[in-house]
């Protein structure tokens, strides 16, 4: 997930020998994420800011006052995917085409370092000027007039695709003429999706991950559309050029598609509906099959969000970011809330000319997720808004959710606060967060920083950028990096990286071969066992496009292995498999002498194994953060057991079963009269009680309490009776909380401890001042009679002496703390074994 954080930089250029127009509004932006190559436009000209950090414009064109009269004003800009080809479409029909050209020798911006500081890295890249920004240039290249009208175009590898206005059609503009001689081509749009000549294209995107186009009609509907390939298309129709399939049909005019987006890294399309709703599909396939997924809700009304501006998937597919006319909102992948502004004080924003809280009209995600550029209606400015996002959008590793490290464009923030007290775990504090910036050489030489991962300790974090690594200590608070830079230069990290110990191994990609490296940071750890052999038996677990995968290895009859694959759970962002959690589940011993109100550590101790949750299985799936107390359950049985399902108002990063904490996140925005700027952060929430509910009463059996039961700790079991009344007062129903008191009585007796049947019983009492609930205890465990409901554990009938309770006046104002107090208790002791059997008789028939 991803959060707003700190205050967005400003950036508004002229350019050289450009002069100031008041009017000169940006009116597009567009982004090549292959090379991080970001564009702006305004009526008069595109411009080209550097693609390395700090930003800076390189290169800009001013449109001449003829120009702007023959073809008309900017409306779009278009790129081609590997940045040589910009497309500017103008108000007339035309597609202006520019090209870009790099000069690798020649320099805009010049990164200067400390010469006091004579490292041999910095001395290298003084000598080799490897930290230079080049300069570019962008030529006219020449225009393309559409006759039918521009509607909407895109740029992919091979073409410009056009939808045009009359005829209603799709052109195909290849960037070279193709062996015939051709370059261009076009099919009518009621050909290609059988619809009516009245219909046309409103608005098309282009993913090129997975090579889909999504097209919206003016009829409302969106389309799933893929290009045919020259070579596969059919003999009988050889000039379709296009097969498109209906995924969004509206029922009435609020559902009416307006604006797409599309998340390849999940496989979703999104839609906005004139209403203002936001449906979610899930491509299944190519063939038309897109079920809904999920509807986004809304951050608030539409009358005061006003109408969507644009919509945009982070890089990694985790973060839907959304700008309306009077603010903007994010959404976790499945759905979850994020940061918005349309909590802000609007007229202190107005005060302070912070237009990118108040509306934003386009908007573009750069540095592969850790910032997004923003424009404001009617604005001519840059914002660029960082964020703080989960590592494991980048690295999905158990050690990053279980340490909860984030990642911005500047730094790493990592949580501290699993070693401390439980009181200052939820405190929230901001100094529970470990904040280390990268090493500026490498930041510049190698932005942008696309996965960090932490060992499991929490000692040591690795972070990797476009070429090469870095490593940090957490303990000292040093970096160290490549000190030649052609070292680092030569790999890039491509398949993620994890810690062994004190062993980092990378999965990389160098002079196009694919190895794993590991590099040894400080003392190794041994390993033992054959690894070749957990083939065999080792299951593994998957997330695939959402889908929490497992599979699970078995022989055929000719003695080969194979793999049978079950889906666990739909629509999943992240799961976590606590015995990977190492450093939380097996914690040292706890003192023999258990408390009468038992900690959670008690009830995860390495010692039960076989009854805690250290094989537990989490998901997070959106809304709800999803549990399975055993995860052999899942493994044994060919049907999926039902999960537990734990409700949270906020995105939960970690759980900490050692406390008994759901650990979150949650985007905050601080704005003050006497600043003339908002600041973005990230607040620590956590949720304590819906944890210890879900431990303690979920299903007739509750996990803890039976844990308790079944390892004959029964002192520890009667601690649990306050809690788990006091979440049955919340839930307001009545639960099963005088079941649980009748096997506690049982069990008791059977046992010989007459003290704590005591203590039961007068919490019965307190409970029910007319001794009603006592009475029914009584009469279910068959104690009335003087002896147990079976043998003891002896073999032989055990007497109720020392049990001997009767009602007085005063147990009707007991409250259930003050009744089962352990000081109470010992106080009573001598005149609770004074009583009779007898004496319980009378008080059942007096009650």
């Amino acid at each position: 997930m991803y959060w707003p954080n700190g205050v967005p930089r400003v950036y508004a250029v002229n350019g050289p020998a450009i002069p100031f127009v008041p009017s000169d509004d940006i009116e597009e932006l567009d982004l090549e994420r292959s090379v991080e190559q970001r564009l702006s436009l305004n009526d008069n000209g595109p411009k080209e800011p550097s693609r390395a950090e700090p930003t800076a414009v390189v290169a800009a064109v001013a449109r001449s006052a003829s120009s702007l009269s023959t073809y008309g004003p900017n409306l779009a800009l278009l790129m081609h995917p590997d940045s040589t080809i910009i497309v500017v479409q103008t108000l007339n029909g035309y597609l202006l085409t520019y090209t870009v050209a790099t000069d690798p020798h020649g320099h805009v911006y010049q990164q200067h370092f400390d010469h006091s500081a004579q490292s041999r890295r910095q001395q290298l890249a003084r000598e080799e000027d490897a930290n230079g920004v080049r300069d570019a240039s962008i030529r006219f290249r020449m225009a393309i007039k559409i006759e039918s009208g521009i509607v909407k175009a895109l740029a992919l590898d091979n073409e410009l695709v056009v939808a045009t206005v009359k005829p209603a059609a799709i052109q195909c503009i290849r960037w070279t003429p193709d062996a015939h001689g051709a370059q261009t081509t076009s099919e009518l749009l009621s050909r290609i999706l059988g619809v009516s000549k009245r219909t046309s294209i409103t608005e098309m995107v282009y993913d090129r991950a997975i090579n889909l186009l999504v097209w919206v009609t003016n009829e409302g509907q969106a389309y799933a559309v893929q290009r045919v390939p020259e070579g596969s298309r059919d003999p009988e129709s050889p000039k379709k050029l296009f097969n498109g399939h209906c995924f969004h049909s509206p029922k009435n005019d609020g559902e009416k598609a307006l604006r797409v987006a599309v998340n390849a890294r999940f496989s979703l399309l999104t839609v906005n509906c004139a209403n203002g709703d936001i449906f979610v599909y899930t491509a299944k396939d190519y063939l038309g099959n897109v079920p809904l997924s999920h509807k986004l809700q809304l951050p608030a009304s539409p009358h005061t969000t006003g109408n969507l501006s644009f919509m945009s998937y982070s890089p990694d597919g985790y973060c839907l970011f959304a700008g309306y006319e009077r603010g903007w909102t994010t959404w976790s992948v499945f759905g979850k809330p994020g940061g918005n502004s349309f909590s802000t004080d609007r007229s202190l924003a107005e005060t302070n000319a912070e237009d990118w809280l108040t509306g934003v009209s386009y908007g573009c995600w750069i540095g592969g997720g850790s910032d997004i550029i923003l424009t404001a209606q009617n604005d001519r400015r840059l914002w660029i808004l960082e964020t703080a996002r989960s590592a494991l959008t980048g690295c999905f590793s158990s050690a990053n959710l279980a340490r909860g490290l984030l990642q911005t464009g500047t730094e790493i923030i990592l949580y501290r606060g699993h070693d401390l007290p439980d009181l200052m775990t939820i405190s929230g504090k901001d100094s529970l967060w470990h904040h280390a910036q990268y090493p500026p050489s490498y930041l510049h030489s190698q932005w942008p920083i696309r996965s960090s991962v932490v060992s499991q300790d929490g000692r040591y974090v690795a972070i990797a950028g476009r070429r090469g690594l870095a490593h940090y200590s957490v303990n000292s608070g040093r970096w160290k990096v490549f000190e030649d830079s052609k070292i680092e230069n030569s790999f890039a990290v491509r398949g993620g990286m994890c810690w062994y110990g004190h062993i980092l191994i990378a999965a990389i990609e160098s002079d196009g071969s694919y190895e794993v490296c590991a590099h040894v940071v400080g003392l190794t750890t041994p390993g033992d066992g054959d690894p070749s052999q957990d083939v065999k038996v080792a299951s593994v677990l998957l997330l695939v496009d959402g889908n929490l995968v497992l599979l699970q290895p078995s022989q055929s009859p000719t003695g080969d292995l194979k793999y049978d694959m079950r889906v666990v759970s739909h629509d999943v962002e992240y799961y976590i498999l606590m015995r990977d959690q190492l450093s939380f589940n097996f914690a040292p011993p706890v003192d023999e002498s258990l408390p009468a109100s038992p900690s959670a550590e008690m009830a995860l101790n390495m010692r039960h194994h076989n009854l805690s949750l250290r094989d537990s299985l989490w998901t997070f799936c959106g809304k709800d953060l999803l549990a399975w107390g055993d995860v052999q359950d899942v493994l044994r049985r060919e049907d999926v057991p039902k999960a537990i399902e734990i409700p949270l108002d906020f995105y939960p990063l970690s759980v900490l079963l050692n406390k008994g904490i759901v650990l979150g996140v949650e985007s905050e925005m601080t704005q003050r009269r006497d600043t003339t700027f908002a600041v973005l952060k990230f607040a620590i929430r956590v949720s304590q009680t819906n944890l210890c509910n879900i431990l303690l009463t979920n299903d007739k059996d509750p996990p803890l309490p039976s844990q308790a039961l079944r390892l004959d700790s029964l002192k520890t079991a009667v601690g649990y009776l306050l809690v788990l009344q006091a979440f049955e007062d919340d839930d307001g129903h009545e639960a099963p909380i005088e079941d649980y008191v009748v096997r506690l009585l049982v069990l008791a007796s059977q046992k010989g401890e007459w003290e704590l049947c005591a203590e039961l019983a007068r919490f019965l009492i307190a409970l029910d001042g007319s001794g009603e609930m006592l009475r029914r205890a009584i009469d279910r465990t068959g104690l009335r009679n003087g002896g147990l409901p079976g043998a003891g554990l002896n073999g032989s009938g055990t007497s109720m002496k020392g049990l001997g309770l009767a009602i007085t006046p005063s147990w009707s104002s007991l409250s259930a703390a003050s009744s089962i107090s352990p000081r109470q208790s010992i106080s009573r002791q001598g005149s609770n074994t004074s009583r009779t059997p007898d004496r319980m008789d009378s008080v059942d028939e007096v009650s």
